[in-house]
C-alpha cells in the first residue's frame, strides 16, 4: 500500500518537472531544463525503489551477498554457513558466490554499511548511478550534436522503463546492470574530454572506469576501447 499511495503524487510531480523543463527549453533556460529532467528522473527512480521487499530475480541474491561482504569484503558468500551439502556450480545455493563480479556488490555493501540493512540502502547506489547517467547522457548528446539533442536524450534516459525498473531491483541483474551502465557511460564521457583536452588524469579516469566495469560485468566493458580510439582519432 505504501507504494500505491505514492503513485499519483509521483506521476503529477514528474509531469510537472517534464512540462516545465520543456517550457524552460523554449525560454532558452537550458540548465534549468536539464535540472528538471534529472529531478523528474530521480523521483521516478525513488518511486520504483519504494517496494519494501526484495525481488526474486536477482535482487535477493545480490542483497544477501552484499550483506555478507560487510564481514569479509574480499570473500563473496551466498550461504554464509552452509549446513547441508551443496553444488558449487549452482549459483542459487552455493557458499562462495562468484556468479557476478564484485564491484557492484561492494557498492551495495558500502551503502548497507552507511545506511543500515534495509531495502532503501541496498538500492541507493542504483538510484544515484542511474540518475547521474541522465546528466552524462546529456553531455554526450551535446558533444556529438547540440544541446537540444542532449536534452532530448537525457529525457528519454530519465523515463526509460527498463532503467527505472532495474534501479528498483524489479528485473533480473538489477543493480549490477545499472552500475555497469553508469561506468560505461562515465568512461565515454571521460574519453570525450580526453579527446578534447589530452590530460593524463582524464585518460586515467577512463582506465579506472573500464577496470571497475570489468569488475562489474567482465569483458563487455572493453566496448569503451574502440570508442576511445575513434574519439581521439577524430579530434
Amino acid at each position: 500500500m505504501y507504494n500505491l499511495y505514492l503513485s499519483l503524487p509521483t506521476f503529477l510531480f514528474s509531469i510537472f518537472c517534464y512540462f516545465y523543463s520543456w517550457k524552460s527549453f523554449k525560454n532558452n533556460q537550458l540548465n534549468l531544463a536539464l535540472i528538471l529532467i534529472i529531478l523528474g528522473g530521480l523521483i521516478l527512480r525513488i518511486y520504483s525503489a519504494s517496494d519494501l521487499f526484495l525481488h526474486s530475480w536477482d535482487e535477493r541474491y545480490h542483497a544477501l551477498v552484499a550483506k555478507n561482504l560487510l564481514q569479509h569484503p574480499l570473500l563473496p558468500t551466498l550461504y554464509e554457513h552452509p549446513v547441508l551439502d551443496y553444488n558449487y556450480q549452482n549459483w542459487t545455493s552455493n557458499h562462495i558466490w562468484v556468479h557476478k563480479q564484485p564491484f557492484s556488490l561492494w557498492m551495495m555493501s558500502l551503502s548497507l554499511h552507511l545506511f543500515g540493512i534495509n531495502e532503501w540502502a541496498l538500492r541507493i547506489p542504483s538510484i544515484l548511478f542511474s540518475t547521474a547517467t541522465i546528466w552524462l547522457t546529456y553531455s554526450i548528446g551535446k558533444y556529438f550534436y547540440d544541446s537540444k539533442t542532449g536534452l532530448l536524450a537525457a529525457f528519454f534516459c530519465s523515463i526509460n522503463g527498463l532503467i527505472i525498473e532495474l534501479s528498483g531491483g524489479k528485473i533480473a541483474t538489477d543493480h549490477v546492470d545499472i552500475c555497469f551502465l553508469f561506468l560505461i557511460t562515465l568512461a565515454i564521457y571521460c574519453s570525450i574530454h580526453f579527446a578534447k583536452r589530452p590530460k593524463m588524469v582524464l585518460n586515467l579516469s577512463v582506465g579506472v572506469c573500464i577496470a571497475a566495469a570489468i569488475l562489474t560485468k567482465w569483458l563487455p566493458a572493453l566496448i569503451v576501447l574502440p570508442i576511445w580510439f575513434l574519439l581521439v582519432w577524430s579530434e
